[in-house]
Order: C-alpha cells, then structure tokens, then sequence
C-alpha cells in the first residue's frame, strides 16, 4: 500500500513541475472530428500545444500524401493551449506547429 502511494504522490509532483520546451512549443495531442450536415460535411482539427511562453504559433494540417491542407496562425500561453483548425477534407495524417514569435509582420 505504500509503495501505491509514494508512485502515486511522485505522479502528482511530477505533473506539477514546469515543463521546458527545447523550442518553446509542442504538440501534446491532436484529433479530428468530422460533422456533417445535410450533403455538406465539415472537419475540425483540435491541436492541444504545450509551451512555456505566450506566443503565436503556425500550425499546418496534412493529409496522407503529406499535403499540406490548411494552415493557421494563432495564440498560445502557457501551459496548454488548444488550437482549431476547420476545413473541409478528411484523413489529417500529421500536424506540424513551429513558433512564429508575438509579432507576425
């Protein structure tokens, strides 16, 4: 039973520390969910980012021919943020997000 609760304690210092960043940023998680509506279907991709600093990042979505599909520039803070990216064309392969500073001229 001890030992249940020293992993357990350690879980929760662990998750409580602050997170470093080799680049500021990071993908956490993505996920696709796709709605339609009469003939016409729509797709949200939700990007979760981990990062150290409040920033803008961009964020490109692909498909599997590594294509990219669309792309977006938003807003992040620290420690989590969740970014939304809508289109219109399904089977998102991979996401790639990379630091674009606070000024975005």
């Amino acid at each position: 039973m001890n030992k249940k609760i020293t992993e357990l304690v350690l879980i929760l210092i662990l998750s409580i520390l602050p997170v470093s960043y080799a680049d500021g940023i990071e993908i956490q998680n993505f996920y696709t969910h796709r709605w339609e509506s009469g003939d016409l279907h729509n797709d949200s991709t939700y990007i979760t980012i981990g990062t150290d600093k409040v920033t803008n990042v961009k964020c490109a979505i692909y498909d599997g021919n590594d294509k990219p599909i669309r792309v977006s520039v938003d807003p992040v803070s620290p420690p989590l943020s969740e970014i939304i990216i809508l289109s219109s064309q399904g089977m998102i392969e991979s996401v790639k997000c990379w630091d674009v500073g606070t000024s975005l001229y």
